[in-house]
């Protein structure tokens, strides 16, 4: 064979395995999904997605304009960012929000989700805004569990819950003893105080909010059962996915400078008229160094 042709040859098969290997090489160039904290820094603009619920965000159905205690907080940990907040496309049921956060539908939850256990599975918390109370309700003249919560736990009393949630929870760990019934899942939070006035169910574990509401429509029909401190107090936290870490320490650090300078404290006194005694501040958590005497 001529010297050209085997040149020609070798030529044609270093070319021919050149091809074989870059086609069956996996590529290493594609591009990594933008992160939800990568997203915000490019676009400087922070998606929230939220559940419905006064006062902490509501709706109005004429103007469709947000208002409540966590409208006005997010606008002030915007302003403290130098970032917009997004509302647009963030409106989903209390058992998504974790779910929307994951899928990319917005970066953070901005209602005000109770920290738990559970939740903490999925989420990552930021340090708490503040904190709300839960009580135990009765209907208006039924003083039997006045200071007295052993009498709850009995098979004769009747606690209305919803599956899985925290009214469940402190049911089965507080009161075992206790009939259950749980709530419809189509049903409302008005299903709570119907029961209750019907004779249905007997006690009711929940934030006085959603009571003071009622209590609007038909006053003096439910009252809080006396007891010298809360059922629970849960904390009130804003809430990431639980793969971005950068960014829910950015937006704890932005909570952070609205409790330091009072911002959250006088959002919350607004919103205390109408809704007392429903919400505990953080303490301070420093005190001041006292000289050595």
């Amino acid at each position: 064979m001529k010297l050209s042709h085997l040149l020609l040859t070798v030529l044609l098969s270093a070319a021919v395995a050149f091809g074989v290997v870059k086609v069956a090489a996996p590529t290493t160039t594609s591009a990594a999904k933008e992160t939800a904290f990568e997203h915000v820094m490019r676009t400087q603009t922070i998606r929230c997605v939220y559940a419905t619920g006064k006062p902490w965000l509501s709706i109005d159905p004429n103007t469709k304009q947000r208002s409540g205690i966590m409208v006005d907080v997010m606008e002030e940990i915007g302003k403290a960012l130098s970032m917009k907040i997004d509302w647009s496309n963030g409106e989903v049921g209390w058992g998504e929000l974790s779910t929307a956060v994951d899928s990319g539908r917005g970066d953070v939850i901005c209602s005000a989700m109770w920290a738990s256990a559970n939740r903490a599975r999925a989420t990552t918390f930021t340090r708490p805004l503040f904190y709300t109370p839960i009580e135990i309700w009765a209907r208006a003249g039924d003083t039997r569990f006045d200071n007295a919560p052993e009498r709850i736990n009995s098979p004769d009393i009747r606690v209305i819950v919803d599956d899985g949630d925290f009214n469940e929870i402190i049911a089965k760990t507080d009161f075992p003893k206790t009939q259950r019934i749980a709530r419809p899942q189509i049903a409302g939070l008005e299903y709570y105080f119907l029961t209750l006035l019907d004779k249905k169910a007997d006690i009711l574990f929940v934030s006085s909010n959603y009571v003071l509401d009622f209590l609007k429509e038909r006053p003096k029909t439910i009252r809080k059962v006396l007891m010298p401190a809360p059922l629970r107090v849960y904390e009130n936290v804003i809430g990431t996915s639980i793969q971005e870490q950068k960014l829910r320490n950015m937006i704890d650090a932005a909570v952070g400078d609205l409790l330091s300078s009072g911002a959250i404290a006088r959002i919350l006194r607004k919103y205390q008229v109408d809704y007392p005694d429903t919400f505990f501040i953080p303490a301070t958590p420093y005190m001041a160094l006292k000289q050595k005497g």
